[in-house]
């Protein structure tokens, strides 16, 4: 019974093992050395990939597991293969035979009688290991010479397609002693895996493949158990998309809405995961990686959680266009990345485009594109967005601005559609210039909806203002002049909040009329990325007027208690100064603002009389005449935003936020 449980706890005889172990690397006992061949041949695909190359999971997959060779006649070996400048491995053959099968082919070869003079280079053809004998010749002349000469052990030649992939084909030779895969990181061990798919050792391709796994899916799933991570909840608790419910406190006298904790900015292992796509084997190969790879598709969705958050939070954002066209794939095709409106994730994909589309070619452009559920895009998009990326992709030439694959003709058959009843649709595509709809990407005219993604308490974009920002604004304001002031958003790509796939921006208006009433404002803008198209699809954009989106909020904060409090020995605290709820029944047109004129009232400005000058110090320094004053007057302008707004700053900031609110259910 003892022994069975010995035998459970550590098969084999556990000295035997540790000893086998320790012979990697080792002289004793090796019969043979591995040599590490650079194959330099035209057809040898198998090269250290570009961390940031963009493929379809298929494209990708062609790369990965085999090695094609040059024909030996092609070009002389010499020229072709490049023996690295490192110390050859020893080997051990009963090793080496029961851990790859490539390896245990060669070394039957070896010990095989010949076959004829061409078997040797048959052999060399058939796989890519290949041994090379010691010169018999040689050894009986230096024996005839009374030299001793020094064993010279058969030669392993693993080639590789780069100098980079030697540490991973060393550790996958390793994993043959060891029986443990060395890999500190998800690209580590998909190159050790790829090595160990190139030597037919299947035990280290299973292993590595449980390494990748523990690092991608068992740590983010720990993650989330703990309620850490950069999920969608964690998203919208972040600078740029704070809780919705923090609003409504500070709106009821509670305390300011406050950032949570920035995520770690060590990506997530997901991350490294997709940006290796080119380590991949072929899924449709691999059962055990499709698998994998289904689960790592679950862990991207919940790391970038929705297209709100992506447009609005600049780690997101980044993260977003570093992914390869497989991670782009695998959010977009998901019904559970979530999203306020289509034309977010239109916007979503404009901006991946322009930073991607040279690493692109015209099907991926048009795969992803079919991706994309036009039909239940916002009306401003149907009716200017999406037209302005039709012409710039009509009027050419091809580049970043026009991968959008519509004509004209398409975007109105796309409007007849979005505005037909479902009788009339039907009897569209059955005859007449619409019925080219049905060659259609099957998502263009999907009526499947996305995951919403704005919860029952809104998502809210926090923007502020500071002291310096108001000075420079208001400091030096003239007696007829009117100013703007345009606060920053937290965290944000662009300064502004974008929603339904466009940009809003609020702005605080003090005129030239009555000094102490600050009008505030939300006004719609193009977003940045749609604004550099063309002449003629800009001025389309531009003339183009649009609803507000459905129950959207503007705020902002006060300082309640102010002066009082803090003489009182307490601490100002966030109270609401203004808000403002807007509706699809109010309509703004692009580069314009809609909102109240009258929406806050400042302290009146005090009157100051400048400082005067003594006579003896305009005999020491007449420039002082000239330069004090000016000082002077910047430092009463500077001082006196400061008491007009004294009731609306908080630690310096004039502060507020947008919050978008869920549609009302029908």
């Amino acid at each position: 019974m003892a022994t069975q449980t010995l035998h459970q706890q550590q098969p084999g005889n556990a000295r035997v093992v540790g000893g086998i172990a320790g012979l990697f690397g080792q002289d004793d006992f090796a019969d043979c050395n591995i040599v590490f061949i650079l194959d330099r041949s035209p057809l040898n695909v198998q090269s250290c990939p570009d961390s940031g190359a963009v493929g379809s999971a298929a494209t990708v997959a062609a790369t990965g597991e085999g090695r094609k060779r040059a024909r030996d006649d092609d070009a002389p070996a010499a020229a072709r293969c490049v023996r690295l400048a490192c110390e050859p491995l020893p080997g051990h053959s009963i090793v080496l035979h029961f851990a790859s099968d490539k390896i245990a082919t060669q070394l039957k070869w070896c010990r095989a009688p010949s076959e004829g003079a061409g078997s040797e280079k048959r052999a060399r053809k058939a796989v890519t290991v290949t041994i090379t004998a010691v010169d018999d010749a040689v050894t009986e002349a230096k024996a005839s010479a009374h030299i001793r000469p020094q064993q010279q052990l058969p030669e392993l030649e693993l080639s590789l397609g780069s100098e980079e992939e030697l540490p991973a084909a060393r550790a996958a030779i390793k994993f043959a002693y060891t029986g443990h895969v060395e890999a500190t990181s998800v690209r580590e061990a998909l190159q050790v895996r790829r090595q160990a798919a190139y030597l037919q050792m299947e035990g280290c391709v299973t292993a590595c493949l449980a390494v990748v796994k523990e690092k991608v899916v068992e740590a983010a799933a720990g993650e989330a158990a703990a309620g850490e991570g950069p999920g969608s909840q964690a998203a919208a608790a972040t600078p740029a998309v704070a809780a919705g419910t923090a609003a409504a406190a500070s709106a009821q006298g509670g305390s300011r809405p406050s950032a949570a904790n920035s995520p770690s900015t060590s990506p997530p292992p997901v991350l490294e995961f997709f940006g290796c796509a080119q380590l991949w084997p072929d899924p449709a190969e691999d059962p055990a990686f499709a698998a994998l790879l289904a689960e790592a598709k679950q862990q991207l969705l919940a790391h970038f959680g929705d297209a709100l958050a992506v447009l609005n939070r600049k780690q997101l954002y980044n993260q977003m266009l570093a992914l390869p066209v497989v991670g782009l794939e695998a959010l977009l095709e998901s019904d559970e990345f979530g999203t306020d409106s289509e034309s977010s994730v239109v916007l979503l994909l404009a901006e991946w485009m322009a930073a991607n589309y040279s690493r692109t070619d015209a099907d991926t452009r048009k795969r992803l594109c079919g991706l994309l559920r036009l039909a239940q895009c916002s009306r401003a998009y149907i009716s200017w967005v999406l037209p302005a990326l039709a012409a710039t992709h009509a009027a050419g030439p091809p580049g970043p601005d026009s991968w959008f694959p519509m004509t004209l003709e398409d975007v109105a058959r796309l409007t007849a559609h979005t505005t037909s009843s479902e009788a009339e649709r039907k009897a569209m595509v059955e005859w007449g210039p619409c019925a080219i709809t049905k060659s259609w990407p099957a998502g263009w005219l999907s009526g499947e909806p996305r995951r919403q993604c704005v919860p029952a308490e809104g998502l809210t974009f926090s923007f502020s203002a500071s002291l310096a920002q108001l000075e420079k604004t208001f400091g030096a304001l003239e007696s007829e002049a009117q100013r703007n002031l345009y606060p920053t958003f937290d965290d944000a790509p662009e300064d502004r909040a974008i929603v339904h796939g466009l940009a809003w921006q609020p702005h605080m208006h003090l005129g030239a009329a009555i000094r102490t009433e600050v009008g505030c404002f939300l006004s719609l803008r193009v977003p940045d990325i749609l604004g550099r198209l063309g002449s003629a699809a800009r001025q389309l954009m531009l003339s183009g007027t649009t609803a507000f989106p459905s129950r959207l909020r503007i705020c902002v904060y006060g300082a309640a208690g102010g002066a009082a409090a803090a003489a009182a020995g307490g601490a100002p605290h966030h109270r609401e100064v203004f808000h403002r709820l807007y509706d699809d029944e109010e309509f703004v047109r692009v580069g314009s603002g809609w909102g109240r004129l009258r929406a806050f009232v400042l302290r009146p400005a005090a009157v100051d009389a400048p400082p005067s000058t003594s006579h003896q110090q305009q005999q020491q320094n007449p420039a002082a005449e000239l330069r004090l004053p000016a000082s002077a007057a910047a430092a009463a302008a500077s001082s006196a935003v400061a008491a007009q707004w004294a009731d609306y700053l908080l630690d310096g900031k004039l502060t507020g936020s947008i919050t978008l609110l869920p549609p009302v259910s029908e």
